[in-house]
């Protein structure tokens, strides 16, 4: 007998008009693929092993057309911004690469007018300087242009595709979509057109989390300990990466 609701409808009854109703709707479509995900899993056996917790884990070419595609799709849409201007706290990192190269040992060593007053570096940005040593080594081999750094900073967008496609592929049977619900998400298309540190943080997040998954789950220490140094580099790139680890 199917699962009941206060009205007495089985769930039968209650999703079959969601798979025959025409009638647009999200939440519909939704509805509509978490029942088709659960539904896949059963007609596969192989698949159920990951409620014993074995990890689901694609082919080597699956998982090489998802990652292409995702990398792809990613491109798509990030490239056409790679030569608009510095906006949001894009500047911030740049004048702080920019003094990295003449003195690399003292980062935020000046002051800045940023909120209408002098205020040093160190308070205006309010973060670690990694990002900014990367966009100085950047910039000492392709220059200083916008086109040149939006393209470094495309480098952690991909990474954060690709492991989401990993992490992904271990707990449902379309990391694919998984992948481009990331991508569509707003604050990551804004973010990935930046050269700030929000989505190289990000990068070293997702993996982090992928490797430590793979650690507990294959009991190898080499991957925690490596998913461990990458939770200690998230706090050298962004300030708030301390509160999402703690």
């Amino acid at each position: 007998m199917g699962l009941q609701n206060r009205s007495g409808k089985s769930r039968e009854n209650i999703l079959k008009p969601v798979e025959t109703r025409k009638a647009a709707g999200g939440w519909r479509s939704l509805l509509r693929i978490v029942r088709q995900s659960l539904e896949y899993t059963d007609k596969n056996p192989a698949l159920l092993s990951s409620r014993e917790g074995v990890l689901i884990n694609s082919s080597g070419p699956e998982r090489k057309v998802g990652i292409a595609l995702l990398v792809a799709f990613a491109l798509l849409c990030l490239l056409p911004f790679v030569g608009k201007a510095f906006h949001i706290d894009d500047p911030l990192f740049v004048w702080t690469a920019r003094n990295i190269q003449i003195n690399p040992l003292n980062p935020y060593g000046f002051d800045v007018n940023w909120c209408g007053i002098p205020t040093p570096m160190a308070v205006a940005n309010n973060n670690p300087p990694t990002v900014s040593y990367y966009i100085a080594i950047v910039a000492a081999v392709f220059g200083w242009s916008e086109t040149a750094l939006h393209l470094a900073l495309l480098i952690p967008a991909i990474a954060v595709m690709a492991g989401t496609f990993l992490i992904a592929e271990q707990l449902c049977v379309r990391p694919l979509l998984a992948g481009l619900a990331v991508l569509a998400t707003p604050v990551f298309l804004v973010s990935g057109t930046t050269v700030m540190s929000d989505t190289m943080m990000l990068a070293f997040w997702v993996f982090a989390v992928y490797f430590w998954m793979r650690g507990l789950q294959e009991n190898k220490f080499p991957m925690l300990f490596l998913s461990a140094i990458l939770i200690n580099r998230l706090i050298i790139i962004r300030t708030q990466a301390a509160y999402r680890v703690v």
